[in-house]
This record gives structure tokens, C-alpha cells and sequence, in this order.
């Protein structure tokens, strides 16, 4: 009911779902508990430097699988069908979150 903002037809006189509800606690799919609810500006901005430090890991460790196996490429060893893939999901990824970044 929340994920849609249901409310049905007494919407124009009680408002939706978003007018009242203050905060929620999910499980998500991933088993993690979190709360979603309105943030401070500090609360926003630590939120946003920890996801910058997330973003900057993922592409150290996506750069790092990157150079590897084109260093095994250059070496004349053959790479098998999987990590072709994982290769080009790598660089698409990485491509994909610096015009996020931009």
C-alpha cells in the first residue's frame, strides 16, 4: 500500500498515504532493516559522503579486475566467455556512474 501511495477514494478528503506517514521501517529482499524517513541536511550530507565513499571503493575494485585481466589479455592468456562479460559490465558500470557523478 505504501510503495503506490494508496489511498483510494477518501484521497481528497483524508489526503494519501504520504500526508500522514512519518517514517517507516522495511525489510528489504537483502534481509537489512532500515528506516526510511525525512532527513536532517546533516543527516542528508553524511548520507551522501557515505555514498561517495561507497562509489569510490566499487570503482577502485572494478578498475583494479579491469587491469588484471587485460594485463592477463597482454600477456597472451585466453579469458574465458564469463569474465568477457564481467569485463563488460565492469566498464559499463563504471561508465555509467561517472555520468552520475557529472
Amino acid at each position: 500500500m505504501v510503495g503506490n501511495n494508496s489511498c483510494g477514494s477518501h484521497s481528497l478528503v483524508y489526503g494519501s498515504t504520504r500526508d500522514h506517514l512519518l517514517e517507516s521501517k522495511v525489510i528489504l529482499a537483502n534481509t537489512k532493516e532500515v528506516t526510511f524517513k525525512k532527513l536532517s541536511k546533516e543527516e542528508f550530507e553524511e548520507k551522501i559522503k557515505e555514498v561517495n565513499t561507497r562509489i569510490q571503493c566499487f570503482l577502485i575494485n572494478y578498475s583494479r579486475y579491469i587491469d588484471s585481466t587485460m594485463l592477463e589479455v597482454k600477456k597472451g592468456k585466453e579469458i574465458d566467455e564469463k569474465a568477457i562479460y564481467a569485463l563488460n559490465d565492469a566498464v559499463r558500470t563504471i561508465a555509467y556512474i561517472k555520468r552520475i557523478l557529472e
